[in-house]
């Protein structure tokens, strides 16, 4: 045998890995993340009598929140005429829009959670990229959940309280909504780096999720005007991504403005550049914690 026979020989065949990520491997992923989600929805409506129960609190949270509107809006009319609005919608509004950003805010930690104590992560680090799956599946069902409540509200507004459903500016809304969720994700990967990081593995120990909930309700116009807050806490409430993503919103819903408008482009600014700077230090805390996980042994609850 030649020399360089036995050099060929000696070569190793290729493998996946070598040859990296094939269709066939990314079509397991994303059965995996269908499979995650899948089991979530069953989960979540698989006990009927729970299931009606959490449809009728959201039809009661939402028949609530309009009718505060309705009962205070003689008061508010001036506060909010700059969103040609009345003040059950303008509360409603800021309400549903906020959905969609504190899911983005807290859907990660809670899959990290659920997938912890319900011993999901047992089943699915068995399969390459499996956890990874669980977690995008658990967190596109969190928007799901979304959608859901979003619709019960619009339900509840056209039929008990004759609101007029037109939304003349879509596209515009929808680049809104997800520059929104954009200028969260950051916010969000880094709360559920604290599961491991901070071993944060309780309900509602999620520590950026509970200061800027907190802050988002007192200071991000979701139930009043900004405006009508002391100077120092508009300061304040500029800083926080919820408030811009509101605005514009509002602004939008009421066909007053295109993604143009000097009305909101300050708005858009903000939200493109908060993501731009958190997303990559969520993105580096969330590692961090999966790579503490993977070191320490502790993904599984009987590791």
């Amino acid at each position: 045998m030649s020399a360089s026979a036995a050099v060929v020989s000696q070569e190793p065949d290729p493998t996946p890995d070598a040859q990296g990520l094939t269709w066939r491997d990314v079509g397991r992923w994303l059965y995996l993340v269908f499979f995650s989600f899948k089991n979530s929805y069953f989960g979540w409506t698989f006990f009927l009598p729970s299931f009606a129960i959490t449809l009728a609190q959201m039809f009661t949270a939402a028949a609530i929140f309009y009718l505060m509107g309705e009962l205070v809006a003689p008061a508010a009319a001036s506060d909010v005429q700059a969103y040609d609005m009345s003040y059950g919608t303008f509360i409603v509004t800021g309400v549903m829009v906020n959905l969609l950003l504190e899911a983005t805010l807290s859907a990660y930690h809670q899959a990290w959670l659920s997938g912890y104590w319900a011993t999901q992560f047992d089943t699915y680090l068995q399969h390459p990229g499996g956890v990874s799956a669980y977690l995008t599946g658990s967190v596109l069902f969190s928007y799901l959940q979304v959608v859901v409540r979003t619709v019960i509200y619009v339900i509840v507004g056209v039929v008990l309280f004759n609101v007029p459903v037109d939304v003349p500016n879509l596209p515009t809304i929808t680049v809104i909504l997800l520059l929104g969720v954009f200028s969260l994700t950051g916010l969000g990967l880094l709360g559920a780096s604290t599961f491991s990081l901070l071993n944060a593995r309780s309900w509602g120990q999620n520590p950026v999720e509970w200061l800027l909930g907190f802050a988002v309700a007192l200071l991000a116009g979701v139930y009043f005007p900004a405006t009508v807050l002391p100077s120092w806490l508009q300061g304040l409430s500029y800083w926080i991504p919820q408030t811009h993503a509101i605005h514009a919103a509002r602004l939008a819903l009421t066909g007053q403005v295109g993604l143009t408008s000097s009305a909101v482009t300050g708005d858009l600014v903000f939200l493109l550049g908060f993501g731009c700077v958190t997303l990559p230090l969520g993105v580096l805390a969330f590692v961090a914690g999966v790579r503490k996980v993977q070191r320490d042994g502790t993904l599984s609850r009987w590791s």
